[in-house]
């Protein structure tokens, strides 16, 4: 039989806005009434089923009672034995029966989890007397899962508890299937933003979607997990928006038991020497949770309330993260690049600084258990994140680097009621608000940003040319106009100098002569002339004279008087000017280029004459002809004529040996200019590094061309409701509906200093920016499932039909098209059916064979419906594209379970992945126009097999040990390649190869040793101590794949041939992370103290290589061969490799 997916799409000639309007009503009064009474919201419970028997005689007891210890959940067994109890959240549990004629029976440490069934049989022992005291026995982990139709993995609170990580993508870059890559996720093979992240039921993902993180989820603390549960594939029809995979969350909740943890950590010890790598790194998490014991029992009821009476229950969790992360500015730091950051007040005690990154987050979860039957839960959550990005561009300049702020929030409130034994629903109502906000850095503010309104526009920017190379502006010297001429092009007053001489060859008349002009006063400079003083020539041979101020005389030193500022004996005629917007007639600071600034650092080129001595006899610091004496003599003594010339010589003469100079590199010859910077001259050290640098690649001052300026925000409200019924206990079913609607906005805009000519946006700026992008949209975004899990003795089938559905934002079904161009209509919305099947079947009591196929859609995130709308005339940008349908993936997957013993289970499965409508560009016309427009336009597909072996806690070790092979091919590796390929004319590929995260082989190893309080194994003879343990994961991964330049060392091509994309990998990584605890009691509390090590033996983990070498440290090679030469600082930047060794500690309190 062959499955379809079915898609209704509500476009102009097709159903009308109407009609399916109509259609979506009539489906949800049809699922509705289907269960009488009876999303991409996630399952939040699970359920327990077992049997209760005659210990003597294995007959099944009927009426038996089973009951969820220290709850009202329970069951009676039915006329077999069995029983079931249902909508039980996930945590460990104590099943208890006690049945008259019986001796009481505690089945302890039944684990529950989302969407699974665990297993409790309760063999009761007949007895004649009473007796109070259960026999205790410890529930049988169901190693094989049977009611699992796909490869699942579920991590518990206490399995996370002593992994050496923090946060949730640190706990998914272990799961086998998970590529990590810069940070970015991917699961097996798709796309990073094709996971859906539930908390507590309630997607927590920017729909919007662009710079910021998609899935804020991925920041939350692994502390306040209770059950964490990984799908890849095959998921259930309650599941979508997701193509890739789900990860479902519950988070802890409070019991009848008041209980805290606190903790801290840190990786400073106050010196390097302990921690060369610390990341100045600190961290405080703490949870409290119980009953609630003021409100509900002591202020309440004195108001006469009595609901909550022994019925509230709450839980709290907080973390604060700060840390400058293994790449930071502070390591670069000089005192003129040093940078500041935001302090914040600590209850008015002490200020606390910021650092690189700075996280917060806060969840408050109040559950009222309003009856035996109804149950009711609120959760706020809350994260709040400061961070300085590190650029590599920005080491000199970091008080500009860009700043980020984003938070969200998340409220919800969940009833959950059930009717009678068999069946229960659910409504959630939620809100979910997501911020962010990207600024260039303002230098002024520490952590502060800037606006585009802060930004001075390119035409008004005023330039100079920086005649003495200086690197900064320098007006002329003050002169006295003492003929009150001025120039010609700027009508200023105009420095006039003593008559001058020009070369024999020279016209007669006025100048221009060849370029050089040849001064007496100062002192003469040329070169390439037959010069003669006129002192000594008699008759003038080699000169003719030239009367340059017209006064019919020859005024041989003749200049206008000035104040030699700078002390070197002649005027200074300052910087050229080259544009002054203002007309002030200087330079403005303020008015200077502040993108892309990269200048060679000023320096004095060649060693400095000192000129002859005279004797300043008027005391101006200047040799005045006539007045001041210079001796010419062929005494020694009082010799000043040091070359013999027979002439005055000053600072500004061609220097000849004799005269003194100041040797500035200190080889003790006179070095000339000579239009480069060579090693040992004085140079202005303006980034404070101690050595001179040329254009580097690194930025002066100011910020990067594009000067992002983001702020946008995703808000969207949600209602959930599903129902399940168990019809029979072979039938559960399953149905439900869910509604959201979205509030996206987007203020972006780049390079705010150039004008902006494009269409009115109605956004703030409306004169400056290349690319702008000001909307708000509303779209509606729902959907539709029923499922029936069918269980026949060990069989289980799971079957399930999912509708999604997409409505436009309101305000563009009537617009004409994108661009104000014709020819495009924007379609109402658009739906898809998606069938699930999976299969789970037992072939032995040691193994079972599972097997899932399903279609799966995802809306795209809502930025490449959107964006750009309006651009400049000169951009060169993407268009959003408000018809891309959802994007489809079809998996198959086929897997074994087996229990090679009571302790060790051993998976193997294998999956198979097209994805199909993936997002890229594809260039269109608009008119006369030609843009690139977001499009359904991609193919990827994944394949792979994974292993995995798991032991259960056992002679004091847990571990798992898991393995994948799999390749990740397509057309393109992210949504704007297409548009980069067109940008830089290469061709647009047409086939498929390995995608940037396609990793062949990949290993990973976690092994966890604990030893009980109260436990003292011996080792060789020697007693250990109790009440402590070590958590190790090893991962191993072969390379990334990437694309060599065309020069790559030993790399040959045919004429005309291009490197095959992404034909070469990375080395191969590997990484040892380690967490060690000791628990001990003191004072009624219970103290832990934990090492914690990443990377232990610090191995070089390669993260960026440069396509022309090879390299990760060196861009450089010579042309047409194999030679690689060391690189410029630019090319070695930090971020190339991952983090070294990097040791914390931390102290922890619990009660």
């Amino acid at each position: 039989m062959k499955i379809q997916s079915y898609s209704i799409t509500l476009r102009e000639g097709g159903l009308s806005m109407r009609t399916g309007k109509v259609f979506i009503r009539i489906l949800i009064i049809a699922v509705l009434a289907m269960f009488t009474a009876l999303s991409v919201f996630a399952g939040t419970t699970g359920k327990i089923r077992g049997k209760v028997i005659n210990k003597k005689t294995k007959e099944p007891i009927p009426g038996a009672p089973v009951q969820i210890e220290g709850t009202t959940m329970g069951a009676l067994s039915g006329p077999d034995g069995e029983y079931m109890i249902i909508n039980v959240p996930p945590e460990v549990y104590n099943i208890v029966s006690k049945l008259i004629g019986y001796i009481p029976m505690t089945v302890e440490g039944v684990q529950v989890r989302v969407d699974h069934t665990s297993i409790a049989d309760l063999t009761l022992e007949e007895t004649t007397i009473q007796i109070d005291k259960p026999q205790i026995v410890t529930a049988e982990r169901d190693l094989l899962r049977l009611t699992e139709t796909q490869n699942m993995r579920q991590l518990t609170a206490e399995s996370i508890k002593n992994m050496p990580v923090t946060t949730v993508a640190e706990l998914m870059a272990i799961q086998v299937g998970v590529v990590t890559r810069a940070g970015q996720i991917h699961v097996r093979g798709g796309r990073t933003n094709e996971v859906t992240y539930m908390v507590d039921g309630v997607s927590i993902r920017d729909p919007l979607g662009g710079l910021g993180a998609v899935d804020q989820a991925m920041n939350i603390s692994g502390n306040v997990i209770e059950d964490m549960q990984i799908i890849k594939g095959g998921f259930d029809a309650e599941y979508g928006n997701a193509t890739a995979g789900i990860v479902n969350i519950s988070t802890k909740a409070g019991s009848d038991v008041t209980t805290g943890t606190m903790q801290y950590f840190t990786d400073d010890f106050g010196t390097n020497i302990l921690n060369k790598n610390s990341f100045n790194y600190d961290r405080l998490e703490f949870n409290l949770s119980g009953r609630e014991p003021l409100l509900s029992d002591k202020v309440l009821p004195k108001l006469g309330i009595n609901w909550f009476s022994d019925k509230l229950y709450y839980a709290v969790q907080g973390a604060v993260d700060k840390s400058d992360g293994y790449a930071n500015y502070k390591q670069y730091f000089t005192n003129s690049t040093n940078r500041g950051f935001k302090e914040r007040s600590i209850l008015g005690l002490f200020n606390l600084e910021d650092r690189m990154q700075n996280a917060y987050e806060a969840q408050v979860k109040i559950r009222w258990q309003a009856t035996p039957k109804i149950k009711v839960t609120g959760i706020y959550r809350g994260s709040w994140n400061d961070q300085t990005i590190f650029q590599w561009n920005y080491r000199y300049t970091p008080q500009t680097a860009g700043v980020i702020h984003d938070e969200s929030e998340k409220y919800s409130i969940n009833l959950t009621h059930t009717i009678d034994k068999s069946t229960f629903y659910e409504l959630t109502l939620s809100h979910f608000n997501y911020d962010f906000f990207q600024m260039p850095g303002d230098p002024n503010n520490p952590g502060g940003g800037l606006t585009p309104g802060d930004f001075l526009q390119f035409s008004s920017y005023e330039y100079f040319f920086d005649r003495n190379g200086n690197g900064s502006y320098d007006a002329a010297e003050p002169f006295i106009n003492s003929n009150g001429d001025t120039s010609w092009y700027w009508q200023t007053p105009f420095y006039t100098f003593g008559d001058a001489y020009a070369p024999t060859n020279a016209p007669l008349g006025i100048p221009p002569w060849p370029l050089v002009v040849y001064e007496l006063n100062p002192e003469y400079r040329g070169v390439n002339s037959n010069y003669r003083n006129m002192r000594n020539s008699s008759p003038l041979v080699d000169t003719i004279l030239t009367d340059w101020n017209g006064n019919g005389a020859v005024d041989f030193y003749e200049s206008e008087a000035y104040v030699d500022v700078n002390g070197d004996g002649k005027w200074n005629a300052g910087d050229f000017l080259l544009v002054d917007t203002n007309n002030n007639g200087v330079y403005d600071p303020e008015r200077g280029v502040v993108t892309n600034v990269d200048n060679p650092e000023p320096y004095t080129d060649g060693d400095q004459s000192l000129g002859e001595p005279f004797s300043d006899v008027n005391m101006n610091g200047v040799y005045d002809p006539g007045i001041d004496i210079f001796i010419y003599a062929q005494d020694p003594a009082i010799n000043m004529d040091l070359n013999r010339n027979s002439q005055y010589d000053g600072p500004g003469a061609i220097w000849t040996p004799g005269i003194p100079f100041r040797d500035l590199n200190g080889n003790g010859l006179y070095d000339r200019s000579n239009g480069r910077y060579d090693y040992g001259e004085p140079f202005l050290d303006l980034n404070g590094n101690r050595k001179w640098d040329a254009r580097d690649g690194f930025y002066d001052r100011g910020h990067q061309q594009w000067a992002y300026y983001s702020k946008r925000s995703a808000a969207n409200y949600t209602a959930d409701f599903k129902i399940t019924k168990q019809f029979s206990k072979e039938h559960e079913v399953k149905s439900g509906m869910n509604l959201v609607l979205h509030k996206t906005q987007m203020a972006d805009l780049r390079y705010p200093n150039f004008p902006y000519d494009g269409i009115a946006d109605g956004g703030p700026w409306p004169d400056r920016g290349v690319f702008r992008d000001f909307y708000t949209r509303r779209p509606t975004q729902g959907a539709f499932f029923l499922q029936d899990k069918m269980e026949y003795g060990g069989m289980i089938a799971n079957l399930g039909l999912r509708f999604d559905f997409f409505i436009q934002s309101s305000d563009l079904k009537n617009k004409e098209s994108i661009d104000q161009a014709a020819g495009k209509s924007i379609s109402g919305s658009t739906n898809h059916f998606s069938p699930r099947v999976g299969f789970s079947y037992p072939i032995s009591d040691k193994a079972k064979v599972f097997f899932n196929y399903g279609h799966f859609y995802q809306l795209p995130e809502m930025t490449f419906m959107y964006t750009r709308a309006t651009q400049a005339s000169n951009a060169f940008g993407i268009i959003g594209n408000e018809n891309l349908d959802f994007q489809k993936t079809v998996s198959y997957e086929f897997g074994v379970s087996y229990a090679l013993s009571r302790d060790y289970v051993l998976d193997a499965s294998g999956f198979y992945k097209d994805e199909y409508g993936k997002i890229n560009s594809v260039r269109e016309g608009f008119g006369p126009n030609q843009r690139n427009v977001y499009q359904n336009s991609d193919y990827s597909r994944s394949r792979g097999f994974e292993l995995q072996l798991d032991k259960k806690y056992g002679n004091y070790i847990s571990g798992t040990t898991n393995y994948q092979y799999a390749f990740a091919y397509g057309k393109s590796s992210n949504s704007n390649s297409n548009y980069f390929d067109d940008f830089y004319a290469r061709a647009i590929p047409i086939q498929e190869f390995p995608l940037n995260w396609d990793v062949r082989h990949q290993l990973t190893i976690n092994l966890d040793l604990r030893i009980p309080r109260n436990d003292h194994p011996k080792l060789f003879g020697l007693k250990l101590p109790d009440n402590w343990g070590t958590n190790v994961i090893w991962q191993f991964g072969s390379g990334f794949p990437f694309t060599p330049d065309r020069d790559y060392p030993g790399l040959r091509l045919m004429s005309g041939e291009s490197p095959q994309t992404n034909s070469m990998r990375y080395p191969s990584n590997s990484r040892v992370d380690v967490r060690m605890y000791k628990r001990f009691p003191f004072l009624g509390l219970d103290y832990t103290f934990d090492l914690w090590v990443n990377n232990l033996f610090n191995k070089k983990s390669i993260e960026m290589i440069y396509p022309l070498t090879g390299r990760y440290d060196t861009n450089s090679k010579t042309a047409g061969s194999s030679w690689v030469y060391s690189g410029s600082d630019i090319a070695n930047s930090p971020l190339n490799l991952g983090a070294g060794r990097n040791i914390r500690i931390g102290l922890g309190v619990e009660f």
